[in-house]
């Protein structure tokens, strides 16, 4: 095996346990081999942007990015980081040599907003409501199509759209008059659409709401009126939701709200709760205002818990845990699922030491209270035992097994918490591994053979 290869299992397993230090170690290793090694910019990179060294992190990406630039998270990655660090035009630069898709153009436009290019995105809803203009001066026969007669009203439904996004970004270039005859253009839009439109019924308060504002007041005083999310969150919480499922833009609408109301639990948890789907780090930063906030909110700390998941951050989902065991509602789902994210990190001592603590609480008796039992943390010794076996460490592996064979014995079979699937295997443990145990006559060898 190469010394490279022998630097890359190393550096796997370091990764497996999120040991971003030795990844980093691992990694000028094989770069002092290979200046333009993949894994070595790769992981040295990740593991820099993991541990928020973003000014450490940005210059590896970039000549990751330089050297193979087709890896779309080393994109992807880079414009975060560039967002982080206020270096909005490189961030800027980089999204628009990515092919263009929702997300991305969303993206694009969030990043022009903090540079206040305002002008410049109101130009670009202009020259896309004129094109779908031009388009519905043709007659609607000659726009309905086999197999797509719905083709007119999803070109006025997509312009009502545009007439908002445009409206929004004119408030906050402060055109406030603009502004309101874009949000007129909507209320004009709706009734031709509302029959074709799917999920009325979920954002028909929206639209009666913005004709009801626009009836009622001029132009500051409308604006003033549609950002209160107080007693109106059922609206937003639907309006969000399905200006995602329209490829809309949501962010436009979260920014102003979030500007608007920074310190308020309800505004957070709409916005999180609802752009989730679209934008998880945006999300996350919502949740995370929350705990701030709140340090106690039990919801705040299961979504982060649920973000950091997908993004296999377990790491941050540990710290977070451990931050939160005091707790006691929380403990039995904080200790349960710490369990399962340092088994799958393969640090089966921490795990064994969490069982410990898991299987000595008082629940009350029933499978629903019992998410681990002492059979899941007799798997877990078997994976301790497999893995000294493989590092060749008879000795250890042994007595690990000999105290899976003490233990097996004192289960009570009656026992309300443990699931009757549980003992398909009994046979396996009394027959397998105590009879091997005992006649190995206390050698390793022996046992194994």
């Amino acid at each position: 095996m190469s010394e490279i290869s022998t630097l890359k299992n190393q550096c796997r397993k370091h990764l497996t346990r999120y040991e971003y230090p030795q990844v980093i170690e691992c990694c000028d290793k094989i770069l002092e081999i290979d200046q333009e090694s993949w894994w070595g910019l790769k992981y040295k990179g990740v593991s820099l942007y993991q541990t928020r060294q973003y000014n450490e992190a940005i210059p590896v990406y970039e000549k990751h990015y330089n050297l193979y630039p087709d890896d779309k998270d080393t994109k992807f990655t880079l414009i975060e980081m560039y967002e982080k660090q206020g270096k909005y035009e490189e961030a800027l630069k980089l999204c628009q040599e990515i092919p263009q898709y929702d997300k991305i153009k969303s993206k694009e436009k969030r990043i022009k907003s903090k540079l206040k290019l305002y002008i410049e995105i109101i130009q670009e809803y202009n020259q896309e409501i004129k094109s779908l203009e031009n388009m519905t001066t043709t007659s609607e026969k000659s726009l309905r199509t086999p197999g797509n007669t719905l083709q007119y009203p999803k070109i006025f439904s997509k312009l009502m759209i545009l007439w908002e996004e445009k409206g929004l970004y004119q408030y906050l270039n402060q055109e406030y008059d603009k502004a309101y005859k874009s949000f007129q253009k909507v209320v004009q839009l709706y009734p031709t659409v509302m029959n074709y439109i799917t999920f009325k019924e979920e954002i028909e308060n929206w639209y009666k709401r913005l004709q009801q504002l626009i009836k009622q007041y001029t132009s500051c005083e409308f604006f003033e009126k549609l950002f209160k999310v107080e007693n109106n969150t059922e609206i937003w919480h639907s309006k969000l939701y399905l200006h995602i499922l329209y490829s809309a833009n949501p962010i436009i609408y979260t920014d102003i709200i979030l500007d608007k109301n920074p310190e308020n639990i309800q505004v957070l948890k709409l916005v999180g709760k609802r752009i989730d789907y679209y934008d998880s780090d945006y999300s996350l930063d919502c949740w995370k205002k929350i705990l701030e906030i709140e340090p106690e909110n039990t919801e705040a700390i299961k979504q982060i818990l649920k973000i950091n998941s997908h993004y296999y951050s377990k790491d941050k989902s540990l710290r977070l845990i451990n931050s939160k065991l005091y707790i006691d509602d929380l403990k039995p789902e904080l200790l349960a699922r710490k369990i399962k994210i340092l088994e799958s990190m393969t640090l089966y001592d921490e795990a064994l030491k969490t069982y410990e603590e898991f299987l000595a609480l008082d629940l009350p008796d029933g499978l629903k209270y019992h998410e681990l039992t002492i059979f899941d943390k007799i798997r877990c010794m078997e994976q301790k035992a497999v893995e000294k076996y493989l590092e060749k460490n008879l000795n250890e592996s042994y007595e690990i097994y000999k105290e899976i064979s003490e233990i097996f014995p004192k289960i009570k079979k009656e026992s309300s918490i443990i699931s009757s699937d549980e003992w398909t295997l009994k046979d396996w443990y009394k027959k397998v591994l105590c009879e091997s145990i005992s006649k190995s006559e206390n050698n390793p060898e022996q046992f194994y053979k």
